[in-house]
């Protein structure tokens, strides 16, 4: 029996209050299997997906207003949240994509990274609804991007109730708490988010101050007391 990392348990809850989610069911956020049996519930929060070339222009505005039936089968892989993490966190297909969760669970388990599971443990999804225009770039925010993106966090937040949000992205992280002070929102405990450099950037293995990687490890141990 294939061993299955996320669980669906929010999933009817997620997709009656976030139509996004019935458009893209690809895009639902990988919440962990082990997600209701702890204590702290940890949510990162990446970037977004990114189409490849090929794709034209399918990842402008008009994404919102369509759904996973004008995809290919390669492209609605390309957004498939769960599948991407199943795959990192087993280690199944090596690749330069993977990156980013390869770097967390280096941190966290050293060098046995490739011989355990992770993200059981955890929640992710990509904060931006629309992938980026170009293959491995970060996306060009317009029109509806940031509200949609806020919007659905909400909502997540509401349903999933993390006990910690961990920003992986410093684009989504300023969009983020920009939204936030703008709309003097309450919903959000100042306590609850933290953010750190991506874990694919050089900024995640600099060695003075705290910064990537060490800050990462710093606000699981001590800021939340997540247990490692």
């Amino acid at each position: 029996m294939e061993n299955i990392l996320h669980s669906t348990y929010y999933d009817k809850q997620l997709q009656e209050n976030i139509a996004h989610f019935k458009n893209y069911p690809n895009m639902l956020p990988f919440i962990g299997s082990a997600w209701e049996t702890q204590t702290h519930k940890v949510m990162i929060i990446g970037e977004s997906h990114y189409l490849r070339r090929e794709s034209g222009n399918k990842s402008d505005q008009s994404w919102y207003d369509s759904d996973e039936s004008n995809l290919t089968d390669r492209e609605r892989s390309q957004i498939h949240t769960r599948q991407v993490i199943n795959d990192a966190d087993k280690y199944l297909y090596p690749c330069k994509a993977y990156t980013i969760f390869y770097n967390m669970k280096r941190a966290i388990l050293g060098d046995s990274y490739k011989h355990q599971l992770l993200f059981p443990r955890f929640g992710y999804y990509n904060y931006f609804q629309r992938p980026a225009e170009k293959t491995g770039e970060s996306i060009l925010l317009s029109g509806d991007d940031e509200l949609i993106a806020y919007e659905t966090l909400k909502a997540i937040y509401k349903i999933v109730r993390p006990t910690a949000l961990i920003f992986v992205s410093k684009k989504a992280y300023n969009s983020f708490a920009a939204w936030r002070q703008g709309q003097n929102d309450a919903v959000f405990p100042d306590s609850l988010y933290h953010s750190v450099s991506h874990p694919a950037s050089a900024w995640w293995h600099k060695k003075e101050g705290i910064h990537g990687k060490a800050k990462f490890i710093d606000i699981l141990n001590n800021k939340i007391n997540f247990l490692l």
